[in-house]
């Protein structure tokens, strides 16, 4: 398959491991997130041990407080997020003082990044085969304007 075709313009993305290293731990250890909302938590550990957000943003809090390591924290988001209310979640981190500060997680970084190369093709092969539109001189009524050259 030709890889630079137009029509194979798809990728699939999701989740991948996360090297972390929790709060408190010295080593780091690979997380296997499963949704946004834990790969989100795991590429961004420290902003979310101390978020003060309620809901899901608490329970993730109390999970990496808790500790135990990667798979007792993923446990604990998996348990939360079985019952959470997700759009909370979104919005409460959404409206985080420090926001920007967060990492958005890898597989999707890397999805948008190809993303981003694809609608740089698009634009370059719209922008070459598009006709030329160069205002001439000519008026509305069909005769020469004054300042033509």
């Amino acid at each position: 398959m030709d890889t630079s075709d137009t029509l194979f313009a798809v990728r699939a993305v999701y989740q991948i491991p996360v090297e972390v290293t929790m709060p408190g731990a010295a080593a780091k250890e690979t997380a296997y997130p499963y949704t946004f909302e834990d790969a989100l938590v795991f590429e961004n550990v420290d902003f979310f041990a101390a978020f003060a957000g309620p809901g899901l943003s608490a329970k993730f809090r109390k999970a990496i407080a808790k500790g135990g390591g990667v798979t007792a924290i993923g446990a604990s988001m998996y348990t939360a997020l079985n019952n959470g209310k997700k759009a909370e979640f979104a919005l409460d981190v959404l409206m985080a003082d420090n926001f920007n500060d967060l990492k958005v997680p890898r597989y999707i970084a890397e999805g948008l990044e190809w993303l981003l190369e694809q609608m740089k093709k698009k634009q370059v092969e719209i922008l070459a085969t598009a006709p030329a539109t160069a205002v001439s001189g000519t008026t509305v009524a069909g005769t020469e304007s004054e300042d033509t050259p």
